[in-house]
């Protein structure tokens, strides 16, 4: 319950709310793999994500989030080895509907694998 007695309906407390979304995608030299686009009249709730360079190698990128245009809107995840990083989010990051959920390498070589996963309301 929240303060005030309201009740935080996410996925993660109640398993009846939303359609789960798990994507994982690769991204091999400079630029970008979309993961996941936000469905319209939805929202994405983001719950975990995480990024790894392929093969051992250390890789330099990240989990970004663009909107409806494609401009970038924040950085949810940095990747800058090769043992690469996962997060599980508390409380689940809310992603509006069209935004797009990318793995972004910005160096001229380099692989990276990323996974997320949420639920769409």
């Amino acid at each position: 319950m929240l303060s005030g007695g309201g009740q935080l309906n996410t996925r993660t407390l109640n398993g009846d709310t939303g359609t789960q979304i798990t994507k994982s995608g690769t991204q091999t030299n400079a630029g970008s793999t979309i993961l996941h686009t936000v469905t319209a009249g939805k929202s994405f709730y983001l719950t975990a994500a995480n990024l790894f360079g392929v093969n051992g190698a250390s890789v330099w990128g990240y989990i970004q989030v663009t909107d409806a245009a494609d401009a970038t809107q924040y950085n949810i995840l940095y990747c800058y080895d090769r043992f690469g990083y996962s997060h599980d989010f508390i409380y689940p990051v809310k992603i509006p509907a069209g935004y797009k959920v990318k793995i972004v390498i910005d160096a001229a070589t380099g692989e990276a694998r990323g996974f997320i996963h949420g639920y769409e309301i």
